[in-house]
Formats: C-alpha cells, structure tokens, sequence
C-alpha cells in the first residue's frame, strides 16, 4: 500500500485524464440483476446462472484473453444508431437465459441487422418475462429447435473441455459452426444477419477450466475482434489499458502465487516488451508516453514511484519486474545512469536494463535512473 500511495502521488493530476479502454461491451439487462427484493425458485436460478456463467463465466474469460468492456444497459428504449455508436468495435456481448422481454429481443435483432457483431448465451431467449411465448430472436435467426443435450463436454479447437451444466443446440440453416459437443451436435455458431453478425454459443461457460479461456478466444474470433492489449505469458495475465491513444498506463497484474514470465505489448499507442519476469501477488503500472517534464516523456516496464527534476537533470524512481526491462525517453538526452542493474543503449532513445530471471527482488525496488 505503501508503495501504491508513491506511485499515485506521481500521477494524481494525470489520472482523471485517463480513461479506461474498452475493447467490447457487455451488455446488462436488468431483470437479470434486480433480484434483491425477490424470492422463489425462478429467482434463485437466475442468480446462480447469472453468478456462474456471466460473473465468473463471460466477462472473466473476456479479461482474461485480454479484451476489456465496459457496459451497455440493454434494457433500455434507445434507438438501434445509438447502441451501435455505444458499442466498442460494434461488439456487443450479452448473457441470456429462456425469458427475455420482446422490446429487448427487437433490439438485439435490430442491431445486428444494422451491422452489429452481436454474442449471446448460453441459453436461448424464446419466452417473455411471464414464461409466454417470444420467439422474436428465435424467428430472426430461423432457429428451428432448441434442444438441451444430455453431454457436458465439448470440443475446444484440438482438446475437449468439460463444463457444469448441460449443453444447448439451437438448429438452424446457413450458419458456420464454431464448437461442437463430443457428440458432434453443433452448440455454438455465427450467422448472418442483415449487415451484421451474430454468434449463439449454447456452451455454459464457466472458468473453471482453462479450455473456457480458448472457447472465448474462438468466438472472438469469429466476430474478427481484437484487443488493445496484448500477452504472450505462461499462465493467465490480465492487461489494462487506462490512458488516450498518445500516453498512459499499462496495468500488468499477477494474481498467481508464482511468477509469470511474459511479453507484454499494445497496439496503440505502440509498446512492447522483451522477456519479464512478474513476481507472484503483484501488479505494475507500465508508463507509455508519459510527459515527465516539458519535451521529455518515458515510456519504461518499471512502475515510476517518484520524478526529481532539476535544471539539468532528472531522477526517475522505479520498480522493476525480473527479465529484460526497458526505458524509452523522448527529448533531448544525453546520458543515462542506473543505480543498479545492467544498464545498456539498444538505440536512439532506447536503453535496456538487465536483473536476470534470478536476482533479488529487492535489487529491482527504488531503482534511480538518472537522466541527464
């Protein structure tokens, strides 16, 4: 906490500035939600489907491939040009179950027609809120049956993934399968609609095992998304991007007890790093074009805890992971000095500082790096 505090007393005038980058959007509906003041078994199962397959199902996996989101009331009057301007990438990605209310199925038929890349799951709206019959989503996509199979299992690109809840198998003509149950029954798929695309995925998905991670990387990749943020890591490693297109921070952020070794990139603005080493339990926030001091901006794989700056020099303060860190400067430099680890120039602006895989973390923490 300590340490937070230094690194948010570097930042504090540049924070509010910096909003955080969404690659998709969720989408919230709010009978799903608002179930504080009801009781009964409808209610119950909604919270337990709800907790498992969206909280702990779709946005986690969204996290951890790397996609960002922020949400999209769904439930609400507005017209289909606004949710399409709402929607990060016009990519909308909705938890369903059985009943969802007619105007809110219009709408989601409505804005994929109009060129919307539109996820649904894992169960198939065909009923209103009361249990009656709406089978507008359902008529829409030419859904002929929608049946509850009696597996489990599904294959995921070349391995088979196990999952808590049974899977669904909506028929309908013209579209292109995306996974299949071990059965061979497709349970997820896209389709055309209007100018628009919609992927049904009738899989219960849920992190409790890492195949999850790669179903939702498919079904991404079949609305052709893509992601800000960036990791090539051995094991699970969620990105943040808060910042414009020209600076901010990158948040780095190992939840696991071991450490992660991981190259780490973004698209825009443009960073990427060699091979660090992220101690376990611990996040860093990654400065990318930040203005430091007038003509001057960093952009380094250190977390800057504290900025000195005199007439001909300045003093960054960082904490570094393990591995092969680097600092970026812009402006008029000419020598650069650390107070520990291997200092090297790559190039113009570029230099690499070395702690191997190995070394303490101590050795990395309050680093000094002169500019001169």
């Amino acid at each position: 906490m300590k340490r937070f505090g230094r690194w948010v007393r570097v930042f504090a005038e540049k924070l509010p500035g910096w909003p955080k980058a969404s690659d998709v959007a969720l989408g919230v509906y709010f009978p799903y939600l608002a179930t504080e003041y009801w009781k009964g078994e409808w209610v119950d199962r909604i919270v337990n489907l709800r907790d498992r397959y969206w909280f702990d199902g779709i946005a986690r996996l969204l996290l951890l491939n790397q996609f960002n989101f922020r949400f999209i009331d769904i439930g609400r009057a507005v017209d289909v040009g606004r949710l399409l301007k709402s929607a990060d990438q016009q990519s909308l990605w909705v938890f369903s179950i059985e009943r969802m209310d007619a105007d809110t199925q219009r709408r989601l038929v409505a804005f994929a027609a109009a060129g919307g890349k539109l996820f649904f799951g894992p169960f198939f709206p065909d009923k209103d809120l009361s249990g009656r019959a709406c089978p507008i989503l359902r008529d829409a996509l030419g859904v002929r049956s929608i049946t509850t199979l009696d597996e489990s299992c599904a294959q995921i690109g070349p391995v088979q993934g196990w999952f808590d809840g049974k899977l669904i198998h909506a028929g309908a003509s013209k579209t292109q399968t995306l996974i299949r149950s071990a059965g061979g029954k497709s349970v997820a798929w896209k389709k055309t609609l209007g100018r628009g695309h919609v992927v049904f995925c009738g899989v219960p998905l849920q992190h409790t095992f890492d195949p999850a991670i790669d179903a939702i990387r498919i079904l991404a990749d079949a609305l052709n998304l893509t992601s800000r943020c960036r990791a090539k890591a051995d094991g699970d490693l969620p990105l943040v991007w808060r910042g414009t297109d020209s600076e901010g921070v990158l948040l780095a952020a190992n939840y696991h007890d071991r450490p992660l070794t991981a190259r780490i990139g973004l698209s825009q603005p443009g960073f990427q790093t060699d091979e660090l080493v992220l101690p376990p339990r611990k996040s860093y926030f990654f400065p990318v074009g930040v203005e430091i001091r007038p003509g001057m901006r960093v952009s380094a794989t250190g977390e800057v805890l504290d900025i000195a700056t005199k007439k001909n020099e300045t003093v960054l303060t960082f904490d570094f992971p393990g591995g092969q860190n680097s600092i970026s400067l812009t402006g008029n430099v000419r020598r650069v000095e650390a107070s520990s680890g291997r200092l090297t120039r790559r190039k113009a602006g570029r230099w690499r500082i070395d702690f191997g895989k190995t070394s303490c973390e101590e050795d990395r923490r309050d680093v000094r790096i002169r500019v001169l």
